[in-house]
C-alpha cells in the first residue's frame, strides 16, 4: 500500500485484459448466432420435404381440434398424450399457419432454444471454445437437424430439460427464489409435454 493510492486491479494495465475479453465475447456470440441462422435455415428447408410421420398426423389433428373448439383443449389426454405441444401449435396456428406445419415450426423453435442454452451451459462449464463447439455439434448433428424439422414431442421436451439443468446449474451458483420459481414452471411444462 504505497503512497500512491492505486490499487492492483487499476491502471493502464487492466484495460487491455477487459477490453480482450469483450472482444472475445463478441466473437463467441456472433459465432453462436451465426449457426442458429444455419440452424434455422436448414430446418425450414426440411420443414416442407419430410412426409407426415403417423404420430405427427395425429398430433397435428388434436391441434387442429383444439384449435377449432376451445373444449377439446384436453383431447391429447384422451389418446395417452399430454398435452403442452399442440397447445403450443395452436399458438402457432393463430398466425395462419396449418397445423402441421405449426407443430414443425414449434420443434424447430425448440431446437433453436435448446442450441442457445447448450451454448450458455458449454460456456459456463468449458469456456468460450466449448459453447461454439457444442453449438456446431448441436447443429449438425443428425439427430437435432431431423427433429428439428419433425413435429413430434421430442424437441420440446429437450428444450425444457436443457433450459432446466441451465436453472439448476444457475441456482447451484447463487439462489435466487426467481430462479427456484422458473425451474418450476419449466418442469410443469415439460410434465405437460411428455
Amino acid at each position: 500500500m504505497g503512497g500512491d493510492g492505486a490499487t492492483p486491479n487499476a491502471g493502464p494495465e487492466a484495460a487491455p485484459g477487459v477490453a480482450g475479453r469483450k472482444i472475445r465475447l463478441r466473437t463467441v456470440h456472433v459465432g453462436v448466432v451465426a449457426l442458429a441462422v444455419v440452424y434455422v435455415v436448414v430446418r425450414l428447408m426440411l420443414v416442407w420435404c419430410f412426409p407426415p410421420h403417423v404420430d405427427e398426423a395425429l398430433f397435428a389433428r388434436l391441434t387442429l381440434k383444439g384449435f377449432e373448439d376451445r373444449h377439446l383443449l384436453f383431447l391429447p389426454l384422451a389418446w395417452g398424450n399430454n398435452p403442452m405441444q399442440e397447445w403450443v401449435g395452436i399458438g402457432v396456428m393463430h398466425l395462419g399457419v396449418e397445423p402441421l406445419t405449426a407443430l414443425r415450426l414449434v420443434s424447430l423453435a425448440s431446437g433453436l432454444i435448446t442450441l442457445f442454452v447448450v451454448a450458455w451451459l458449454a460456456r459456463a462449464l468449458g469456456g468460450d471454445k466449448a459453447a461454439l463447439a457444442a453449438a456446431l455439434v448441436w447443429t449438425v448433428l443428425p439427430f437435432t437437424v431431423v427433429y428439428g424439422a419433425v413435429g413430434l414431442t421430442d424437441p420440446l421436451v429437450m428444450a425444457m430439460v436443457a433450459v432446466a439443468i441451465a436453472l439448476q446449474l444457475a441456482i447451484a451458483r447463487r439462489p435466487r427464489l426467481l430462479l427456484a420459481l422458473l425451474l418450476g414452471i419449466v418442469i410443469g411444462v415439460g410434465l405437460l409435454t411428455k
